[in-house]
């Protein structure tokens, strides 16, 4: 257990994070999952998936690598269903 004030307030601070980054990543998570069941996806669901990978490689959540490829097959498979 963390018992300087320093310490205590880094804590505090992952703490934030670590919600930040698995609200962003559930979010993520349920847009690709509705990408996935629609027949054909509209332009602004693409839009809103580039915008939440983009958010989630900004904040490392995901790796930014990891990011473009995801939105690459996106627009692949967008692209395909369309």
């Amino acid at each position: 257990m963390a018992r300087k004030p320093s310490a205590l307030k880094a804590q505090r601070a992952a703490i934030r994070r670590r919600t930040m980054n698995s609200r962003r990543e559930i979010t993520l998570e349920h847009l690709l999952r509705e990408f996935r069941k629609t027949e054909k996806p509209g332009v602004d669901l693409q839009k809103k998936i580039q915008q939440a990978i983009d958010k989630a490689a900004g904040r490392e959540v995901l790796h930014h690598r990891t990011a473009a490829r995801m939105k690459s097959r996106i627009a692949r498979a967008s692209a395909k269903k369309a």
